[in-house]
């Protein structure tokens, strides 16, 4: 039988192996806290996001008013209308109330819908004279309908136009529209800086801006007098 020996682990490399497990499991808790923080203000940042011309969609062949309204002409000769994309982006989910009855004909520039968000609303108005042929009620039961799929299952209002042509000649098509949504993009951060700024002082700029640009849906953090100012150099086109 061999003789038992007692070896003092303080006196040997053991004491190394101790430190070295327990430097390990301080770390690991430690890295892994970091990481969950760095994981949550990324997915932050992603769920945000900012209104950038990039992720603007803009289907070539529809014309773009200059209220954010679009227009579609079909084969039959009636013209799809809705909310275009970047609406979408600086208000975020909304109803619709439609202001203009179906078969009821409406001049250009006559209110024809409102938005609401939380008690606040904008209006938009006709973006051609017409007959209206049809009314699309499969937003006011799916709201997410209007943000998801505004130029197809979104749109909101049929009319049959009266004077198309000359109507639609300030409206923007193609490369021109593209254009126009970047100038939009850019006027819309000078307007939430300066409106922001007047009716909402006190407010943490990083509420509405960040070093890329505006937050995405950011009127839906606004005040109604915000709203008011934006519906007035946005969406006020006769």
């Amino acid at each position: 039988m061999e003789q038992f020996v007692y070896h003092n682990l303080f006196e040997t490399k053991g004491i190394e192996y101790l430190i070295t497990i327990v430097f390990f499991a301080l770390l690991v808790p430690f890295w892994l806290t970091l990481n969950k923080k760095s994981i949550t203000k990324e997915q932050a940042e992603k769920a945000s996001g900012t209104i950038t011309a990039d992720i603007l969609r803009v289907p070539q062949g529809l014309f773009y008013c200059p209220n954010h309204m679009w227009l579609y002409l079909e084969k039959s000769g009636l013209a799809k209308t809705g909310i275009d994309d970047f609406l979408q982006h600086a208000v975020g989910e909304f109803r619709v109330t439609h202001l203009a009855d179906k078969n009821s004909r409406i001049k250009k520039g006559e209110p024809l819908f409102e938005i609401w968000q939380d008690g606040k609303s904008m209006t938009l108005t006709a973006p051609v004279t017409g007959t209206i042929t049809g009314i699309n009620t499969g937003p006011d039961k799916n709201r997410q309908q209007l943000n998801s799929d505004p130029y197809e299952t979104g749109w909101i209002y049929e009319i049959k136009p009266e004077n198309w042509k000359a109507e639609t000649a300030s409206c923007y098509l193609a490369e021109e529209a593209l254009n126009w949504m970047q100038t939009e993009v850019t006027g819309l951060e000078n307007f939430i800086n300066d409106s922001a700024s007047k009716h909402m002082q006190g407010t943490d700029k990083s509420v509405y801006m960040d070093n890329a640009g505006v937050i995405d849906n950011v009127l839906s953090g606004m005040t109604f007098k915000v709203w008011n100012d934006f519906e007035k150099e946005f969406l006020n086109f006769t």
